[in-house]
């Protein structure tokens, strides 16, 4: 059996993990900046924005999802429940990569190595 799924896809999938790290990112900050202040706010714009670009986005997401869920258990009510959801997100992104449109995918994705004989 042939494995289908490529690990830094680009297109129609490669758009849409794209667009699950800019909701993942907004959705760490947003929680953040809301119940924390200062320097826990300034690591959480940095976190976002390397999700965003993509670089260690499976560490990163995996670093958001914790994140998340715990500040959904300090905000509570709505709000705490719309985080702790994209905290779920955040495991999602974790689990599939950062995709073609990324760092990640420009750093460790295909690449075409030729050979030239010596002569």
């Amino acid at each position: 059996m042939t494995k289908s799924f490529l690990a830094y896809p680009t297109g129609v999938a490669g758009s849409a993990l794209l667009l699950l790290r800019m909701s993942v990112a907004a959705a760490l900050i947003i929680g953040v900046c809301l119940y924390y202040d200062d320097w826990v706010e300034f690591a959480a714009v940095l976190t976002g924005a390397l999700l965003v670009m993509g670089l260690f986005t499976r560490l990163i997401a995996g670093v958001c999802a914790v994140v998340s869920i715990t500040v959904a258990f300090k905000i509570s009510g709505t709000l705490g429940i719309w985080v702790g959801l994209h905290g779920l997100s955040a495991i999602v992104l974790s689990m599939l990569g950062a995709g073609g449109y990324s760092i990640d995918g420009q750093l460790f994705g295909r690449h075409v190595i030729t050979f030239r004989r010596p002569g």
